[in-house]
């Protein structure tokens, strides 16, 4: 199960053409929850499409130093 899970995260929950882990299947937004891949041991922190996911979550993601889980107005509240 842990091998399907892995395979079905690294194809359907990666944006091939940004190079970058996205929200969900489907979902190509970004999501702060992402930094979590690291953390949980799925992937090193220096592999490079965690690398660019990190950057890609601070470009999109950092309001003055801090992060937003996800970008406003996605989820259908103000």
């Amino acid at each position: 199960n842990r091998d399907e899970l892995r395979q079905y995260i690294e194809t359907k929950c990666y944006d091939e053409t940004r190079g970058v882990f996205i929200q969900a299947e489907g979902f190509p937004e970004m999501d702060s929850a992402l930094l979590l891949i690291p953390m949980y041991g799925f992937l090193d922190y220096t592999d490079e499409r965690v690398m660019r996911t990190i950057t890609e979550i601070r470009k999109k993601l950092e309001v003055n130093g801090l992060l937003r889980r996800y970008p406003l107005n996605t989820d259908g509240l103000d």
